[in-house]
């Protein structure tokens, strides 16, 4: 799938709220020494900052809030994570970032899960990985960011960390908040 994809299950606003530039995107990248999957560029530039289906946020560089923007939930995540493996090594079974084929957090939902993606190869091939809010379990789904979100919203896969009701009817409104904007799913 592709952005194109996911644009026809959510309707993308038209003014992205901190979509980022290029120049922006380069410096980034630099200064973490990775190169972003395409599609999280993508998702990005057409989305902006914002809450899939009132429940899912995908973090974003640019982001003003800093819940929302990646360079701030890059060392919470991470730092997390090195707690619980240091105590409880099993419920982490994965490398951190910034080592190697490692988990780098790409997003969060209103649960407390967390999105990752395992940065294994090429960045247009890695998988993402959900971790249970509070618990040791995880899952794996074998496909880009905006696959994952076009076939959960389409509900072609399930993934049993979230609520078994999502998406619902409920999270097919749109409301604006501060510094985001939720993300309509089309009927």
């Amino acid at each position: 799938m592709s952005i194109e994809n996911l644009s026809r299950i959510l309707i993308p606003p038209l003014s992205p709220i901190e979509a980022g530039r290029q120049e922006e995107w380069d410096s980034i990248e630099e200064r973490l020494g990775i190169k972003f999957p395409t599609d999280y560029h993508d998702f990005i530039t057409t989305f902006g900052t914002g809450y899939v289906g009132d429940f899912i946020w995908i973090f974003n560089p640019f982001a003003q809030k800093p819940t929302m923007n990646l360079l701030k939930q890059i060392p919470i995540r991470i730092g997390a994570l090195k707690e619980i493996k240091q105590q409880f090594p099993s419920d982490v079974p994965f490398a951190l970032f910034p080592e190697g084929e490692c988990l780098l957090p790409c997003g969060a939902t209103g649960n407390g899960d967390c999105l990752y993606w395992l940065t294994k190869g090429s960045p247009d091939k890695w998988p993402i990985l959900v971790n249970e809010s509070r618990g040791p379990d995880w899952e794996t789904f074998d496909m880009q960011l905006t696959d994952f979100l076009a076939r959960i919203l389409k509900r072609e896969i399930v993934c049993n960390i979230f609520p078994p009701d999502f998406p619902n009817k409920k999270t097919r409104s749109i409301r604006e908040v501060k510094n985001a904007q939720l993300f309509r799913i089309k009927h």
